[in-house]
Protein backbone atom coordinates (compact mmCIF):
# COMPACT_ATOMS: atom_id res chain seq x y z
CA UNK A 1 0.00 0.00 0.00
CA UNK A 2 1.08 3.61 -0.59
CA UNK A 3 2.00 5.50 2.55
CA UNK A 4 3.79 2.55 4.11
CA UNK A 5 7.37 3.62 3.61
CA UNK A 6 8.70 0.51 5.33
CA UNK A 7 7.25 -1.90 2.74
CA UNK A 8 10.10 -4.05 1.37
CA UNK A 9 10.53 -4.98 -2.28
CA UNK A 10 11.33 -8.61 -1.48
CA UNK A 11 8.29 -10.90 -1.80
CA UNK A 12 7.39 -14.08 0.04
CA UNK A 13 7.29 -16.92 -2.47
CA UNK A 14 8.22 -19.98 -0.42
CA UNK A 15 10.01 -21.12 2.72
CA UNK A 16 13.41 -20.13 1.30
CA UNK A 17 12.17 -16.56 0.92
CA UNK A 18 11.45 -16.39 4.64
CA UNK A 19 14.73 -18.04 5.61
CA UNK A 20 16.73 -15.57 3.50
CA UNK A 21 15.22 -12.46 5.10
CA UNK A 22 17.52 -10.77 7.59
CA UNK A 23 16.35 -8.12 10.09
CA UNK A 24 17.07 -4.52 9.13
CA UNK A 25 17.53 -1.44 11.30
CA UNK A 26 13.82 -0.64 10.82
CA UNK A 27 10.59 -2.63 10.85
CA UNK A 28 9.76 -4.03 7.38
CA UNK A 29 6.85 -5.86 5.76
CA UNK A 30 7.19 -8.42 2.95
CA UNK A 31 4.08 -9.25 0.82
CA UNK A 32 3.11 -12.79 -0.06
CA UNK A 33 2.92 -13.37 -3.80
CA UNK A 34 0.06 -15.87 -3.56
CA UNK A 35 -2.30 -14.22 -1.06
CA UNK A 36 -3.10 -10.57 -1.57
CA UNK A 37 -3.06 -8.58 1.66
CA UNK A 38 -0.86 -11.06 3.55
CA UNK A 39 2.49 -9.76 4.82
CA UNK A 40 5.40 -11.06 6.84
CA UNK A 41 6.38 -8.37 9.37
CA UNK A 42 10.04 -8.42 10.45
CA UNK A 43 11.17 -6.38 13.45
CA UNK A 44 14.74 -5.05 13.92
CA UNK A 45 15.04 -7.61 16.76
CA UNK A 46 14.48 -10.43 14.28
CA UNK A 47 10.96 -11.27 15.51
CA UNK A 48 8.71 -12.24 12.58
CA UNK A 49 4.92 -12.22 12.47
CA UNK A 50 2.06 -12.41 9.98
CA UNK A 51 -0.47 -9.67 9.28
CA UNK A 52 -3.28 -8.94 6.84
CA UNK A 53 -3.80 -5.43 5.47
CA UNK A 54 -7.28 -4.55 4.25
CA UNK A 55 -9.91 -1.81 4.18
CA UNK A 56 -12.74 -1.82 6.70
CA UNK A 57 -15.83 -3.24 4.93
CA UNK A 58 -17.95 -0.23 5.98
CA UNK A 59 -15.66 2.78 6.50
CA UNK A 60 -13.09 1.73 3.86
CA UNK A 61 -10.31 2.96 6.14
CA UNK A 62 -6.99 1.02 6.00
CA UNK A 63 -6.77 -1.68 8.70
CA UNK A 64 -4.25 -4.22 9.91
CA UNK A 65 -5.14 -7.66 11.31
CA UNK A 66 -2.38 -9.58 13.11
CA UNK A 67 -2.45 -13.35 12.60
CA UNK A 68 0.40 -14.37 14.91
CA UNK A 69 4.12 -15.01 15.09
CA UNK A 70 6.29 -17.01 12.72
CA UNK A 71 7.34 -19.88 12.93
CA UNK A 72 4.46 -20.78 15.31
CA UNK A 73 2.22 -20.01 12.33
CA UNK A 74 3.74 -21.49 9.19
CA UNK A 75 3.51 -20.00 5.70
CA UNK A 76 0.78 -22.47 4.70
CA UNK A 77 -1.20 -21.75 7.87
CA UNK A 78 -0.81 -17.97 7.41
CA UNK A 79 -2.15 -18.18 3.86
CA UNK A 80 -5.17 -20.21 5.01
CA UNK A 81 -5.92 -17.79 7.88
CA UNK A 82 -5.53 -14.80 5.59
CA UNK A 83 -7.96 -16.28 3.05
CA UNK A 84 -10.52 -16.90 5.82
CA UNK A 85 -10.17 -13.31 7.04
CA UNK A 86 -10.45 -11.87 3.53
CA UNK A 87 -13.56 -14.01 3.00
CA UNK A 88 -15.10 -12.46 6.14
CA UNK A 89 -14.28 -9.00 4.83
CA UNK A 90 -16.08 -9.77 1.56
CA UNK A 91 -19.11 -10.70 3.64
CA UNK A 92 -18.95 -7.39 5.51
CA UNK A 93 -17.35 -8.82 8.67
CA UNK A 94 -14.36 -7.00 10.11
CA UNK A 95 -11.86 -9.60 11.43
CA UNK A 96 -10.62 -7.32 14.21
CA UNK A 97 -14.16 -6.75 15.47
CA UNK A 98 -14.85 -10.49 15.17
CA UNK A 99 -11.80 -11.22 17.34
CA UNK A 100 -12.85 -8.65 19.96
CA UNK A 101 -16.30 -10.23 20.14
CA UNK A 102 -14.80 -13.72 20.53
CA UNK A 103 -12.56 -12.51 23.35
CA UNK A 104 -15.48 -10.79 25.08
CA UNK A 105 -17.52 -13.98 24.84
CA UNK A 106 -14.64 -16.00 26.30
CA UNK A 107 -14.52 -13.65 29.28
CA UNK A 108 -18.29 -13.79 29.81
CA UNK A 109 -18.61 -16.60 32.36
CA UNK A 110 -22.38 -16.16 32.53
CA UNK A 111 -22.68 -17.99 29.21
CA UNK A 112 -20.79 -21.05 30.40
CA UNK A 113 -22.81 -24.24 30.76
CA UNK A 114 -22.03 -24.88 34.42
CA UNK A 115 -22.98 -21.28 35.31
CA UNK A 116 -26.34 -21.50 33.55
CA UNK A 117 -27.07 -24.94 35.00
CA UNK A 118 -26.49 -23.53 38.49
CA UNK A 119 -28.89 -20.67 37.70
CA UNK A 120 -31.41 -23.18 36.29
CA UNK A 121 -31.27 -25.18 39.53
CA UNK A 122 -31.73 -22.07 41.66
CA UNK A 123 -34.42 -20.27 39.66
CA UNK A 124 -36.40 -23.17 38.21
CA UNK A 125 -35.65 -26.62 39.61
CA UNK A 126 -35.63 -25.71 43.32
CA UNK A 127 -38.72 -23.50 43.00
CA UNK A 128 -40.96 -25.40 40.60
CA UNK A 129 -40.11 -29.09 40.96
CA UNK A 130 -40.90 -31.50 43.76
CA UNK A 131 -38.03 -32.51 45.99
CA UNK A 132 -37.60 -35.93 44.40
CA UNK A 133 -37.92 -34.56 40.86
CA UNK A 134 -35.44 -31.80 41.68
CA UNK A 135 -33.02 -34.36 43.07
CA UNK A 136 -33.28 -36.51 39.93
CA UNK A 137 -32.90 -33.49 37.62
CA UNK A 138 -29.73 -32.38 39.41
CA UNK A 139 -28.36 -35.92 39.41
CA UNK A 140 -28.86 -36.20 35.63
CA UNK A 141 -27.11 -32.91 34.92
CA UNK A 142 -24.22 -33.63 37.28
CA UNK A 143 -23.65 -37.24 36.27
CA UNK A 144 -24.68 -37.35 32.61
CA UNK A 145 -24.54 -33.86 31.07
CA UNK A 146 -21.64 -31.93 32.58
CA UNK A 147 -19.10 -34.79 32.24
CA UNK A 148 -19.94 -35.03 28.51
CA UNK A 149 -20.34 -31.37 27.58
CA UNK A 150 -17.77 -30.00 30.01
CA UNK A 151 -17.63 -26.23 30.15
CA UNK A 152 -19.29 -25.42 26.81
CA UNK A 153 -20.99 -22.11 26.20
CA UNK A 154 -24.75 -22.56 26.09
CA UNK A 155 -25.04 -20.40 22.97
CA UNK A 156 -22.67 -22.78 21.18
CA UNK A 157 -24.67 -25.94 21.90
CA UNK A 158 -26.36 -27.13 18.72
CA UNK A 159 -29.25 -29.49 18.07
CA UNK A 160 -26.66 -31.89 16.65
CA UNK A 161 -24.75 -31.81 19.96
CA UNK A 162 -28.00 -32.58 21.78
CA UNK A 163 -29.02 -35.47 19.52
CA UNK A 164 -25.54 -37.02 19.58
CA UNK A 165 -25.46 -36.89 23.41
CA UNK A 166 -28.82 -38.68 23.64
CA UNK A 167 -28.01 -41.24 20.94
CA UNK A 168 -24.79 -42.18 22.69
CA UNK A 169 -26.60 -42.66 26.02
CA UNK A 170 -29.49 -44.57 24.47
CA UNK A 171 -27.08 -47.29 23.33
CA UNK A 172 -26.47 -48.37 26.94
CA UNK A 173 -29.32 -46.79 28.93
CA UNK A 174 -32.32 -45.88 26.74
CA UNK A 175 -34.60 -44.91 29.60
CA UNK A 176 -31.94 -42.62 31.07
CA UNK A 177 -31.60 -41.04 27.62
CA UNK A 178 -35.33 -40.28 27.70
CA UNK A 179 -34.99 -38.65 31.12
CA UNK A 180 -32.07 -36.61 29.79
CA UNK A 181 -34.22 -35.50 26.85
CA UNK A 182 -36.91 -34.21 29.20
CA UNK A 183 -34.48 -32.46 31.56
CA UNK A 184 -32.42 -30.82 28.80
CA UNK A 185 -35.55 -29.76 26.91
CA UNK A 186 -36.77 -27.93 30.02
CA UNK A 187 -33.33 -26.41 30.46
CA UNK A 188 -33.08 -25.13 26.88
CA UNK A 189 -36.66 -23.79 26.96
CA UNK A 190 -35.81 -22.00 30.20
CA UNK A 191 -32.76 -20.45 28.49
CA UNK A 192 -35.08 -19.14 25.76
CA UNK A 193 -37.46 -17.69 28.38
CA UNK A 194 -34.51 -15.95 30.03
CA UNK A 195 -33.54 -14.46 26.63
CA UNK A 196 -30.20 -16.25 26.77
CA UNK A 197 -30.95 -18.35 23.69
CA UNK A 198 -33.01 -17.33 20.68
CA UNK A 199 -34.10 -20.90 20.00
CA UNK A 200 -34.11 -24.12 22.02
CA UNK A 201 -31.47 -26.64 20.93
CA UNK A 202 -34.04 -29.36 21.72
CA UNK A 203 -36.75 -27.95 19.45
CA UNK A 204 -38.23 -30.51 17.08
CA UNK A 205 -36.52 -33.51 18.72
CA UNK A 206 -38.11 -36.66 20.15
CA UNK A 207 -37.18 -38.99 22.97
CA UNK A 208 -34.64 -41.50 21.63
CA UNK A 209 -36.19 -44.65 23.13
CA UNK A 210 -39.65 -46.16 23.04
CA UNK A 211 -40.82 -46.97 26.55
CA UNK A 212 -42.99 -49.99 27.21
CA UNK A 213 -44.38 -51.51 30.37
CA UNK A 214 -41.86 -53.87 31.93
CA UNK A 215 -42.71 -57.29 33.35
CA UNK A 216 -39.21 -58.77 33.62
CA UNK A 217 -38.61 -60.70 36.87
CA UNK A 218 -35.35 -62.50 37.62
CA UNK A 219 -35.72 -66.25 37.97
CA UNK A 220 -34.23 -68.11 40.89
CA UNK A 221 -31.18 -69.37 39.01
CA UNK A 222 -30.62 -65.83 37.68
CA UNK A 223 -30.85 -64.44 41.21
CA UNK A 224 -28.19 -66.88 42.34
CA UNK A 225 -25.86 -65.91 39.51
CA UNK A 226 -26.65 -62.23 40.13
CA UNK A 227 -25.66 -62.59 43.80
CA UNK A 228 -22.44 -64.41 42.99
CA UNK A 229 -21.46 -61.83 40.36
CA UNK A 230 -22.15 -59.03 42.86
CA UNK A 231 -20.02 -60.85 45.44
CA UNK A 232 -17.12 -61.03 43.00
CA UNK A 233 -17.38 -57.34 42.11
CA UNK A 234 -17.34 -56.39 45.79
CA UNK A 235 -17.44 -52.85 47.15
CA UNK A 236 -18.88 -50.53 46.05
CA UNK A 237 -21.08 -51.63 43.14
CA UNK A 238 -21.34 -55.25 44.25
CA UNK A 239 -22.56 -54.12 47.67
CA UNK A 240 -25.17 -51.90 46.03
CA UNK A 241 -26.45 -54.73 43.82
CA UNK A 242 -26.83 -57.03 46.82
CA UNK A 243 -28.70 -54.41 48.85
CA UNK A 244 -31.08 -53.78 45.96
CA UNK A 245 -32.08 -57.45 46.07
CA UNK A 246 -32.39 -57.43 49.86
CA UNK A 247 -34.48 -54.24 50.12
CA UNK A 248 -36.35 -53.65 46.85
CA UNK A 249 -35.24 -50.02 47.00
CA UNK A 250 -34.66 -47.85 43.96
CA UNK A 251 -31.09 -47.72 42.71
CA UNK A 252 -30.53 -44.08 43.69
CA UNK A 253 -31.98 -44.68 47.16
CA UNK A 254 -29.12 -47.13 47.82
CA UNK A 255 -26.29 -45.77 45.66
CA UNK A 256 -26.66 -42.21 47.02
CA UNK A 257 -26.89 -43.19 50.68
CA UNK A 258 -25.01 -41.06 53.19
CA UNK A 259 -24.04 -42.38 56.61
CA UNK A 260 -26.62 -40.24 58.44
CA UNK A 261 -29.31 -42.31 56.67
CA UNK A 262 -27.85 -45.61 57.90
CA UNK A 263 -28.94 -46.73 61.37
CA UNK A 264 -27.15 -50.04 61.92
CA UNK A 265 -28.04 -50.13 65.62
CA UNK A 266 -31.72 -49.75 64.78
CA UNK A 267 -31.28 -52.08 61.78
CA UNK A 268 -32.85 -49.70 59.29
CA UNK A 269 -32.28 -47.07 56.61
CA UNK A 270 -33.94 -43.68 57.01
CA UNK A 271 -34.00 -42.12 53.54
CA UNK A 272 -34.29 -38.34 53.59
CA UNK A 273 -37.53 -37.02 52.09
CA UNK A 274 -35.63 -34.88 49.57
CA UNK A 275 -34.53 -38.10 47.85
CA UNK A 276 -37.98 -39.71 47.70
CA UNK A 277 -40.61 -39.35 44.99
CA UNK A 278 -43.29 -38.35 47.46
CA UNK A 279 -40.99 -35.99 49.33
CA UNK A 280 -41.52 -37.92 52.57
CA UNK A 281 -38.95 -39.70 54.74
CA UNK A 282 -38.85 -43.42 54.03
CA UNK A 283 -37.83 -46.15 56.48
CA UNK A 284 -36.45 -49.44 55.16
CA UNK A 285 -35.82 -52.12 57.81
CA UNK A 286 -32.64 -54.14 57.32
CA UNK A 287 -32.45 -57.93 57.55
CA UNK A 288 -29.41 -59.59 59.11
CA UNK A 289 -28.22 -60.36 55.58
CA UNK A 290 -28.35 -56.64 54.70
CA UNK A 291 -26.53 -55.76 57.93
CA UNK A 292 -23.79 -58.21 56.88
CA UNK A 293 -23.38 -56.26 53.63
CA UNK A 294 -22.97 -52.98 55.51
CA UNK A 295 -20.46 -54.57 57.87
CA UNK A 296 -18.27 -55.37 54.84
CA UNK A 297 -18.15 -51.74 53.72
CA UNK A 298 -14.80 -49.95 54.26
CA UNK A 299 -14.69 -47.62 57.24
CA UNK A 300 -13.10 -44.60 55.52
CA UNK A 301 -15.08 -41.39 55.38
CA UNK A 302 -17.66 -42.61 57.85
CA UNK A 303 -18.95 -39.13 58.73
CA UNK A 304 -22.66 -38.39 58.76
CA UNK A 305 -22.48 -36.41 55.54
CA UNK A 306 -20.13 -38.84 53.76
CA UNK A 307 -21.47 -41.07 50.96
CA UNK A 308 -21.61 -44.75 51.85
CA UNK A 309 -20.65 -45.90 48.37
CA UNK A 310 -17.80 -43.81 47.01
CA UNK A 311 -14.46 -44.10 45.29
CA UNK A 312 -13.20 -40.63 46.18
CA UNK A 313 -14.74 -40.19 49.67
CA UNK A 314 -16.56 -37.09 48.38
CA UNK A 315 -19.25 -38.09 45.87
CA UNK A 316 -21.39 -41.22 45.37
CA UNK A 317 -20.26 -43.74 42.76
CA UNK A 318 -21.30 -43.38 39.11
CA UNK A 319 -20.81 -45.41 35.95
CA UNK A 320 -23.44 -48.11 36.47
CA UNK A 321 -23.68 -48.93 32.76
CA UNK A 322 -20.12 -50.31 32.68
CA UNK A 323 -20.61 -52.33 35.87
CA UNK A 324 -23.95 -53.61 34.60
CA UNK A 325 -22.13 -54.91 31.51
CA UNK A 326 -19.66 -56.72 33.77
CA UNK A 327 -22.56 -58.21 35.72
CA UNK A 328 -24.17 -59.42 32.49
CA UNK A 329 -20.98 -61.08 31.31
CA UNK A 330 -20.38 -62.85 34.60
CA UNK A 331 -24.02 -63.95 35.01
CA UNK A 332 -23.96 -65.37 31.49
CA UNK A 333 -20.83 -67.37 32.34
CA UNK A 334 -22.41 -68.73 35.52
CA UNK A 335 -25.60 -69.73 33.70
CA UNK A 336 -23.52 -71.71 31.18
CA UNK A 337 -26.05 -73.25 28.80
CA UNK A 338 -28.95 -70.99 29.81
CA UNK A 339 -29.07 -67.76 27.82
CA UNK A 340 -29.46 -64.63 29.98
CA UNK A 341 -32.51 -62.66 28.89
CA UNK A 342 -32.11 -58.84 28.82
CA UNK A 343 -32.72 -57.20 32.20
CA UNK A 344 -32.40 -53.77 33.77
CA UNK A 345 -31.38 -52.76 37.25
CA UNK A 346 -34.94 -51.60 37.96
CA UNK A 347 -36.13 -55.17 37.27
CA UNK A 348 -34.54 -56.19 40.59
CA UNK A 349 -37.11 -54.01 42.36
CA UNK A 350 -39.93 -55.78 40.52
CA UNK A 351 -38.33 -59.13 41.35
CA UNK A 352 -38.39 -58.25 45.06
CA UNK A 353 -42.03 -57.15 44.95
CA UNK A 354 -43.03 -60.33 43.10
CA UNK A 355 -40.97 -62.51 45.44
CA UNK A 356 -42.51 -60.96 48.55
CA UNK A 357 -45.97 -61.62 47.16
CA UNK A 358 -44.97 -65.25 46.58
CA UNK A 359 -43.78 -65.36 50.19
CA UNK A 360 -47.30 -64.40 51.29
CA UNK A 361 -46.54 -60.78 52.23
CA UNK A 362 -49.65 -58.59 51.97
CA UNK A 363 -49.71 -56.15 49.01
CA UNK A 364 -50.07 -53.02 51.17
CA UNK A 365 -46.98 -54.03 53.17
CA UNK A 366 -44.99 -54.54 49.95
CA UNK A 367 -46.07 -51.11 48.75
CA UNK A 368 -45.02 -49.50 52.02
CA UNK A 369 -41.67 -51.27 51.92
CA UNK A 370 -40.79 -50.19 48.38
CA UNK A 371 -42.46 -46.74 48.73
CA UNK A 372 -44.92 -47.37 45.93
CA UNK A 373 -48.10 -45.32 46.39
CA UNK A 374 -50.24 -46.23 43.41
CA UNK A 375 -51.35 -49.69 44.47
CA UNK A 376 -53.77 -51.21 46.92
CA UNK A 377 -54.11 -48.21 49.27
CA UNK A 378 -55.99 -45.58 47.26
CA UNK A 379 -58.39 -42.68 47.59
CA UNK A 380 -59.61 -41.76 51.07
CA UNK A 381 -57.76 -44.72 52.59
CA UNK A 382 -54.49 -43.37 51.27
CA UNK A 383 -55.18 -39.99 52.87
CA UNK A 384 -56.12 -41.26 56.34
CA UNK A 385 -53.92 -44.34 56.58
CA UNK A 386 -50.58 -42.86 57.68
CA UNK A 387 -49.28 -46.02 59.37
CA UNK A 388 -45.77 -46.92 58.30
CA UNK A 389 -46.09 -50.62 59.22
CA UNK A 390 -42.45 -50.74 60.25
CA UNK A 391 -42.78 -54.02 62.14
CA UNK A 392 -44.60 -55.67 59.27
CA UNK A 393 -41.99 -54.36 56.83
CA UNK A 394 -39.26 -55.75 59.09
CA UNK A 395 -40.90 -59.17 59.03
CA UNK A 396 -41.06 -58.94 55.23
CA UNK A 397 -37.36 -58.10 54.75
CA UNK A 398 -36.35 -60.79 57.25
CA UNK A 399 -38.38 -63.34 55.28
CA UNK A 400 -36.84 -62.11 52.04
CA UNK A 401 -33.33 -62.19 53.50
CA UNK A 402 -33.69 -65.80 54.66
CA UNK A 403 -35.11 -66.79 51.27
CA UNK A 404 -32.14 -65.25 49.42
CA UNK A 405 -29.66 -66.76 51.87
CA UNK A 406 -31.16 -70.23 51.41
CA UNK A 407 -31.25 -69.75 47.65
CA UNK A 408 -27.65 -68.62 47.14
CA UNK A 409 -26.26 -71.19 49.57
CA UNK A 410 -27.71 -74.03 47.50
CA UNK A 411 -25.29 -74.77 44.66
CA UNK A 412 -27.63 -77.41 43.31
CA UNK A 413 -30.14 -74.78 42.21
CA UNK A 414 -27.80 -73.02 39.80
CA UNK A 415 -28.83 -73.75 36.25
CA UNK A 416 -32.46 -74.60 36.95
CA UNK A 417 -34.88 -72.56 34.90
CA UNK A 418 -37.63 -71.82 37.41
CA UNK A 419 -39.52 -68.64 38.27
CA UNK A 420 -39.35 -67.08 41.67
CA UNK A 421 -42.74 -68.61 42.29
CA UNK A 422 -41.16 -72.06 41.82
Amino acid sequence: MRGNKQMAKTEIKNQNSIDNIKPADKRKEYPDVRTGGLYLVVQPTGVKSWAVRYRHPLTRKPQKYTLGKYPFITLAEARALAKASLSDIEKGIDPNEKRKQARAEALDETMLLDYQITEFFKLYVDKKQRQKSAYETKRLFNSEVLPQWGNLRVDKITKRDFVQLLNKKSETAPYVANRMHSALSKFSNWLVEQDILKESFAAGTKKPAKETSRERVLKQHEMMAYWQAANEIGYAFGSIFKLLLLTGARRSEISDLIWSEVDLQGKRLVIDGSRMKGGEEHIIPLSSQAIDVFNEIPMFGKRKSSPVFTTNQVTPVSGFSKVKARMDNRISELLSDDELQPWRIHDVRRTVATGLADLQVHPHIIEKLIAHKTGSIKGVAAIYNRADYEEQKRTAVDTLGRFIQDLVSSDSNLGKVVSIRG
